[in-house]
Order: structure tokens, then C-alpha cells, then sequence
């Protein structure tokens, strides 16, 4: 346990999970080790989120926003600087117009835009990356070694109470994660 950088601090974690999982003898062993990477994880993606450098949803979309002008901008340039009997020999002799793989980008880029709008809503809270990973591995752990990760049981079924352990807050509302 020591060797994966887990401490003394996520020790009773350590232990409750492992309770909650009831993980077969002969695969134990493999399951503490398992449990003691999640447990690193999470304390990785905690200090992540505590980092203001992570760049919000929106952040994103405005960038990305930026990137669609831009590249719509290169396109209009693209199209003056091209002379129409220039263009017509490129497509004569079936060489791409430049303007071709910027309207490509353009429409990946408009496509991302869509993406996080209909993902994100506005001014919804920022993802945790400690509780999606501590959710997630909840539902892996009891698939692979212990009982079948079920929902039954709501906010008290065993996936959101191994949830809560591995993510150090037994009273985290995890969920919706």
C-alpha cells in the first residue's frame, strides 16, 4: 500500500472500502491493489480540481469561438487570394482548394461549440474530476470483485456508499456522478 503513495490518511478508507467490496480470497490481494490506486487517483484528481488553471466548460466554448472566427476569417482571405482561373486549373487537376480543409475545420470546430452547449448548462457548477473518478471506480471495483454494482438501494446502495469511501467524504453527494 505504501508503495503507491496511499498514506495513513486514507488508511479507514482503505478499510471501508475493501468491508464494502467483500472481494474473494484468492483475488484479495489484487483488489488491495486495486483500491490502493484508486485511492491515489482520486487524491491526484482532488488536487487537480483545487487547481485554478483548469480551464472551465465555457472557457472552452469561448475559445473554441475564437478558433470558428478565425478559421472563417481564413477562409474569406483564402477566397480572395485565390484568382478564379487559379482555382478552376487547381480543380481541373483535382488538387484540393486551401479553403477545402479550413470549411472541414470550421465545421469540426462549430460541431465542438454544439457539443458543450448541449452538455453543459449555463451556470451549472464545474465537473469534479475527484468524484467522477471516485464514482466510476466504485462501479468497476464491485463488477470485478465483489457484488453486481446496482443502483437499487438509491443514494444507500453499495456503488454510491463505496463511492463516498473512496472519495474521503461520507457525507459527498455523489450520486448524480
Amino acid at each position: 500500500m505504501a508503495k503507491l503513495g496511499v498514506g495513513p490518511i486514507a488508511t479507514w478508507r482503505f478499510k471501508e472500502a475493501l468491508k464494502i467490496i467483500k472481494p474473494d480470497p484468492e483475488r484479495q490481494r489484487e483488489c488491495e491493489h486495486q483500491v490502493a490506486a484508486v485511492l491515489w487517483g482520486v487524491e491526484v484528481a482532488a488536487k487537480i480540481d483545487k487547481a485554478k488553471s483548469v480551464p472551465t466548460p465555457a472557457q472552452y466554448k469561448r475559445d473554441l469561438q475564437k478558433l470558428a472566427k478565425t478559421l472563417q476569417d481564413a477562409i474569406d482571405l483564402a477566397a480572395k487570394a485565390i484568382s478564379p482561373e487559379y482555382e478552376y486549373q487547381l480543380r481541373r487537376r483535382k488538387i484540393s482548394w486551401i479553403g477545402e480543409p479550413l470549411k472541414l475545420h470550421l465545421k469540426e470546430t462549430e460541431l465542438a461549440i454544439n457539443w458543450i452547449g448541449s452538455r453543459v448548462r449555463k451556470g451549472s457548477p464545474r465537473v469534479s474530476n475527484a468524484r467522477t473518478i471516485a464514482a466510476d471506480a466504485a462501479y468497476i471495483l464491485l463488477r470485478r470483485y465483489g457484488r453486481s454494482p446496482t443502483r437499487v438501494g438509491g443514494r444507500e446502495g453499495r456503488t454510491h456508499k463505496l463511492a463516498k469511501v473512496l472519495f474521503g467524504n461520507e457525507h459527498a453527494h455523489l450520486f448524480d456522478y
